[in-house]
């Protein structure tokens, strides 16, 4: 006989086959739970239940340690700040002006 959800509990399987179990109260956002025999299981509920996960990042945040993120923190930089608007500004070059 299958175990019971607690309430808020949705649980399904995606279309490759893995079980997918996510906390959602009242068309909230949905919040990923660890497998229900996990031993961490009821630790993510509580936490989800009182509200204290860790917030989603901002779309458009970079990630730590790419690219995006080295550039997102030199455009924060005062070496940039200083700059003339004209060198912050890209300007294409045309090919064709070149000799």
């Amino acid at each position: 006989m299958p175990r019971k959800l607690p309430p808020f509990v949705e649980c399904w399987r995606d279309r490759h086959g893995k079980l997918r179990i996510y906390f959602r109260r009242a068309r909230g956002r949905r919040i990923a739970l660890p497998d229900l025999a996990a031993p961490d299981f009821d630790a993510g509920y509580t936490a989800a239940l009182v509200g204290t996960t860790s917030p989603r990042p901002k779309p458009g945040t970079a990630k730590p340690g790419t690219i995006a993120a080295l550039v997102t923190s030199y455009m924060k930089s005062g070496k940039y700040i200083g700059l003339r608007n004209t060198s912050k500004r890209a300007t294409p070059v045309a090919s064709s002006t070149c000799a």
